[in-house]
């Protein structure tokens, strides 16, 4: 391939939108924790603990020998303005961490029936089981826990202001956002499938769109994908689970499933804490999409936080671009570009005697994470990184700067989660400016010095020296 065409190749596969994927942080921080304290159990809390205790296969219905006090919440006045969080109503009975004396039997939790059987994602399955259940009523077998998941976690409470949705404009963000709507919007397309289909278990006017939509948001912000020993997994909604804290910088999956028996794991409490756990290995902005302010964030990096790059379909299907890796981690990193996206732009850029030489076998497409393919293709490979990073750092429409002394200036009121919004951005922006300056580094180490100024000395800035903070409006 020609010099012109491999930049041109370069450019192609720059020009595509970016979007942020999933993270989890190492090491979690504390010291800005969510404040809430425990009122008086209400009389649908103890509906429902009658309910969970006769379900459930602990020793005693003492809060002690589950290991978890349930109780409405309320936020400390200093957390108001801040966005005010869901009521969970889970608390450490003890100090602890880990497993509980929680175990919940695998009939008391709701998973996808027969009727639900082809009704697409475990989600969107659940959503209606969800909905097929409320509608009983009464007489419904999980009632208590039902009434319980619509008290504690009402749909309005994740969703997403104008306000907020307006800061993220311009964001990797807003683009996961609208892809939840999309899936929602799917979601329905097949539940009105499964209505069809049953048209008996099923009515019209129970189980409209809007009910839909308000299952789904509880059954995203509720439901668990639970592992069993032997490796399988299983999304459910868990009682006594449902009323845990996700944190961003969790270790701890919430639950776990042992001898066909749900587990209930905690993260590290005193006595009297709001109980916290891992939902699930989100992004900051799938947390924000799942969640709103009902989550915990982490002051610390959500380490599985990625800016994926999205190559043209016509070039990923070519040239089986998913031979390098999982498209999930063809994505640029705090840390610059992932090998599995390494190894997919060189690939791209093989001419027609490359691609011959590396395609034969899935070792040779492997080895490409670590060794180029050649000095001229290495270039383009280059090229691609920076045009992508450059044109995305320079489409947002405010800096890191901007958006920090707007956390600073207290103003965001309009809101409970524009705050919110605005720091996800930040840490979208931050993780940009630090993979330019990993993939430079990167570069020139490849490259060796003279080739690279040769290059890129006239089209990139210096290395940016981004600040980072333990405060956690700095995050």
């Amino acid at each position: 391939m020609a010099r012109d065409a491999r930049a041109r190749v370069a450019v192609a596969v720059a020009a595509v939108a970016v979007a942020v994927a999933v993270a989890r942080a190492a090491t979690r921080a504390r010291d800005d924790a969510p404040r809430a304290r425990a009122t008086t159990p209400t009389a649908l809390d103890a509906r429902f603990l009658a309910w969970a205790d006769a379900r459930a296969r602990w020793a005693s219905d003492d809060a002690r020998a589950r290991g978890i006090v349930v109780a409405s919440v309320e936020d400390d006045d200093e957390g108001k303005g801040r966005g005010t969080r869901r009521a969970r109503g889970a608390f450490g009975a003890v100090a602890g961490g880990g497993e509980t004396g929680t175990r919940i039997a695998r009939d008391a939790a709701l998973e996808r029936g027969a009727t639900t059987a082809d009704a697409g994602s475990d989600e969107w399955a659940l959503a209606i089981e969800l909905m097929r259940e409320r509608a009983k009523g009464g007489v419904s077998a999980y009632a208590p826990f039902v009434e319980s998941l619509y008290e504690h976690t009402p749909a309005r409470a994740v969703e997403t202001s104008k306000a907020a949705r307006a800061r993220l404009e311009g964001h990797a963000a807003a683009e996961t956002l609208r892809e939840y709507e999309r899936d929602a919007e799917d979601g329905w397309r097949a539940a009105r499938r499964t209505f069809e289909t049953f048209p008996t278990i099923f009515s019209v006017r129970e189980f409209t769109r809007a009910a839909f939509e308000e299952a789904l948001a509880i059954v995203r912000a509720n439901s668990f994908e639970a592992r069993s020993e032997d490796g399988t997994r299983a999304r459910a909604l868990v009682p006594m689970a449902h009323l845990l804290l996700h944190d961003t910088g969790s270790e701890v999956p919430c639950v776990k499933i042992v001898d066909d028996v749900f587990v209930i794991s905690v993260d590290e409490h005193e006595e009297g804490d709001e109980l916290s756990c891992s939902h699930g290995d989100y992004s900051d902005a799938e947390t924000f999409a799942r969640f709103g302010v009902s989550a915990f964030y982490s002051a610390e990096k959500n380490a599985r936080n990625k800016i994926k790059f999205a190559f043209p379909s016509e070039i990923y299907s070519v040239k089986s671009l998913d031979r390098c890796g999982s498209v999930e981690n063809i994505a640029f990193t705090d840390a610059g570009a992932t090998e599995e996206l390494m190894c997919a732009l060189r690939l791209a850029s093989a001419n027609e005697t490359e691609w011959a030489a590396v395609s034969k076998s899935k070792a040779s497409v492997r080895a490409l994470r670590k060794k180029p393919l050649s000095e001229e293709s290495e270039i383009a490979v280059y090229e691609a990184l920076f045009a992508t990073l450059t044109e995305l750092l320079n489409s947002y429409p405010s800096s890191d700067n901007e958006d920090e002394r707007l956390l600073q200036s207290r103003t965001l009121q309009s809101a409970p989660d524009e705050e919110r919004a605005v720091t996800i951005r930040l840490r979208e922006k931050r993780l940009a400016l630090s993979s330019l300056n990993a993939v430079q580094y990167a570069g020139r180490q490849q490259l060796g010095g003279l080739l690279f100024d040769k290059h890129f000395a006239d089209v990139l800035p210096s290395p940016v020296n981004v600040r980072q903070t333990k405060n956690a409006h700095d995050v």
